[in-house]
């Protein structure tokens, strides 16, 4: 029996690293449909039947129509082959218990179609079922520290599901938080500091065949039964040199395998130089700007310079160039030695959110965006 393995499509995110399209589509969001399709190819190819979507669907909680309709038809296409279990990330879930993003999928009645908002044992007629999706409906009143207390009430959730389970058909737990000592990438919630974890320990339970995570951007196996897929896409430079892809899982009589199948996807690249004693900084990028390859990328320049260098730097010229060159070019990123800060043309109290972060974190756009997500 065959099991896909999926998580963190993130529909929405990342598309600001792609022109618009005629009607307003961003490129990239062309690109997360077509390998969408990619997923229901292999799904057909390799006879899956059961379909575990580990969750993080959208960027945001409250995704608009046209991200919703991606998403609906994404799935109503896999459930035309596949049984497909779909759990609440932190990125599908809603302020104040209200529905999250994904739970309209279980409340139209959807064939073959199951949503997973809170922790639970389901049975199904191949495999047990262990829900565990990102804790929000917990009482840490008197607790102590938050994530503390959520990482415990986890651990007691997988312990009373493990005590119901039968012993006649294998178990697979499905979860969306951390795992202590993964390589977090570029997840933005632990970069600030704001995670949910567990331990590898605590799934060496016996009865536990293969415990399917999403919320890590990066694909990796912890021990010989965590696996996180990864995302679907590169969402920002920090997941640069990730793989991304699926995780194809056979269950054949008690005997577990998993193989990682890898999804093309639009390379991002940065190319990272040091202008502080070059005297033409500007034919120097532009000696970058000829490379062929560019075509079909993501592409910023990351480079340092000194600030009295800066009048040699003809940044108009550059973007001109780049913007000819790549499939989309994100700018350049700037650290400028011995720069001095200059004085703000507005009061701060005029200053939008991203401007204020913009000023603290200069051009750094993964600590900006984090930021962002971290105030909203």
């Amino acid at each position: 029996m065959k099991i896909l393995h999926i998580a963190d499509i993130h529909i929405g995110d990342g598309e600001q690293y792609g022109e618009k399209l005629p009607g307003g589509k961003s490129a990239r969001a062309a690109d997360l449909e077509a390998r969408l399709e990619d997923v229901v190819q292999i799904v057909i190819d390799n006879n899956v039947k059961y379909v575990l979507f580990a969750g993080d669907a959208f960027k945001t909680r409250q995704p608009n129509p046209t991200r919703l309709r991606t998403f609906a038809f994404w799935v109503r296409k896999l459930a035309e082959f596949s049984t497909v279990c779909l759990l609440v990330g932190n990125h599908d879930l809603a302020a104040s218990r209200k529905a999250s993003s994904i739970d309209v999928f279980d409340s139209v009645g959807m064939d073959n179609v199951h949503v997973f908002r809170g922790p639970g044992l389901h049975d199904f007629k191949d495999f047990q079922l262990i829900a565990l999706p990102y804790p929000v409906d917990v009482d840490t009143e008197g607790m102590g520290d938050l994530n503390w207390a959520l990482s415990k009430t986890l651990k007691t959730r997988l312990d009373t599901c493990l005590d119901r389970a039968h012993g006649f058909s294998p178990i697979i737990v499905m979860g969306h938080f951390s795992i202590v000592g993964a390589d977090y990438g570029s997840e933005r919630a632990v970069m600030l500091g704001k995670d949910v974890t567990m331990n590898e320990s605590d799934f060496d339970h016996p009865s536990i065949d293969y415990v399917a995570m999403g919320h890590l951007h990066r694909h990796q196996v912890i021990g010989n039964k965590i696996v996180y897929p990864g995302s679907l896409l590169r969402l920002n430079f920090g997941e640069k040199n990730d793989l991304k892809g699926v995780v194809l899982v056979s269950l054949d009589n008690g005997d577990v395998k998993h193989e990682f199948i890898e999804v093309p996807d639009r390379p991002f690249v940065e190319a990272e130089m040091d202008l502080t004693s070059e005297t033409d900084p500007t034919g120097k990028m532009m000696q970058v700007l000829k490379r062929e390859w560019l075509v079909d990328a993501v592409f910023r320049f990351k480079i340092k310079i000194g600030r009295e260098d800066l009048h040699r730097l003809d940044e108009a010229a550059i973007i001109e160039q780049a913007n000819k060159m790549c499939w989309y070019f994100a700018g350049i990123s700037k650290t400028v030695i011995g720069q001095h800060r200059t004085r703000l043309e507005k009061r701060a109290s005029e200053l939008s959110d991203r401007e204020i972060v913009k000023v603290f974190f200069e051009d750094d756009e993964q600590a900006i965006e984090a930021a962002m997500e971290y105030m909203q």
